[in-house]
């Protein structure tokens, strides 16, 4: 028995079977707390923003009609095998998170060399993820945890650089929610060096056509909207964030600013201004500053509302190496980085980085 449980599942990249089940355990629990709070009170026939069946019914706004890949899976299960929509939403829920634990682990081997250690602190994504999902909202959209699992999925492959598998995980995003194409800068990030290689514009091309053709397709063959149903492709309000962050009580943002992913982001800013990201290789790190596009579309309006904290979920991904590369250097022993991640070159900087795709252009 002990074999079996200490055994790698599925295979040598892969935790043990004993850890398999904790993820399972922790991704049933967070996602128990989650539908009780969260799920249970919507209809998920009627509801307008929640609801999977007016997806599936080309009956929602046009923003959230886009989102059909957990609709399919809802409603593939509830009308073949008439199974409760709110217990295949709970299912696919603990599903998600767990396959999200998973791609987690596959990025921190990248990073850290302690393999069990790296197993069993993956489940730290889990914190974060209640604090935005759970403790500091109320809002249920079905597209968030699966959000979480494709761009930490998305953002392993392009960090193995798996770009052939990279492109199925892209487009499975891209019907999730558009969130995803936060993976399109990442990747030239991730490839800076090698940007105007043919290679690189390939793969690049392929994701835009993928992620411009999908929405552009969906336009064309989706039913024409009244116009107070027809909000668009992204909300965009670039006055409703001002009028929010002068209007908003104080205890409110302080709330915004500490608690959202429980401080989490707080250790990846310090992480760009202490002097250990000078460790890391460009690539390695650069790829994570897709944050920035983020920040400017909330602080803007553009398809973001910055009081749901549930909406900055997507980027956990990129906020959570680097918080765990700055407290690293706290416990080097369990956390030792992997040479194939270290600079050799410590005084590099990303201003080298830039200024090298700069001059790439040029030639």
């Amino acid at each position: 028995m002990i074999n079996l449980l200490t055994k790698n599942f599925p295979g040598r990249q892969y935790p043990i079977l004993i850890v398999h089940i904790m993820y399972l355990f922790a991704a049933a629990v967070m996602s128990y707390l989650y539908y009780h709070k969260v799920i249970a009170p919507v209809d998920l026939f009627t509801d307008e923003w929640g609801g999977v069946f007016k997806v599936l019914n080309l009956d929602a706004v046009s923003t959230v009609q886009f989102r059909f890949l957990v609709p399919l899976l809802i409603g593939l299960f509830y009308y073949t095998l008439h199974l409760s929509p709110y217990a295949l939403m709970w299912f696919f829920t603990v599903m998600f998170i767990y396959f999200t634990f998973l791609a987690y682990y596959r990025i921190i081997c990248i990073y850290f060399k302690n393999e069990l250690f790296n197993s069993l602190v993956a489940v730290i994504i889990i914190y974060p993820l209640t604090w935005n999902l759970i403790a500091i909202n109320n809002i249920f959209s079905f597209t968030d945890t699966a959000s979480v699992f494709f761009m930490t999925a998305s953002i392993y492959l392009i960090l193995s650089h798996n770009y052939k598998l990279l492109i199925p995980f892209f487009f499975l995003g891209t019907l999730n929610h558009y969130s995803i194409g936060f993976i399109i800068p990442a990747f030239l990030l991730f490839n800076y060096r090698t940007i105007f290689s043919a290679r690189i514009l390939k793969y690049t091309s392929v994701l835009v056509f993928l992620y411009a053709g999908y929405f552009i397709i969906a336009k064309m063959l989706l039913p024409e909207l009244p116009a107070v149903r027809d909000n668009g492709y992204l909300l965009i309000d670039f006055e409703r964030n001002f009028r929010h962050i002068k209007n908003a009580s104080i205890h409110i943002m302080l709330r915004d600013i500490f608690f959202n992913f429980g401080g989490i982001h707080i250790f990846t800013l310090l992480f760009y201004f202490s002097p250990v990201w000078k460790k890391i290789k460009k690539e390695y790190s650069m790829y994570n500053l897709t944050i920035l596009i983020f920040v400017a579309m909330t602080i803007t309006g553009f398809g973001l509302f910055s009081e749901e904290l549930r909406c900055y979920v997507p980027i956990l991904p990129f906020l959570m190496i680097p918080a765990m590369i700055f407290l690293s250097q706290f416990a080097p022993v369990l956390m030792p980085l992997r040479d194939t991640v270290r600079c050799k070159n410590e005084n590099a900087s990303s201003a080298h980085a830039v200024l090298y795709i700069y001059r790439s252009a040029l030639k």
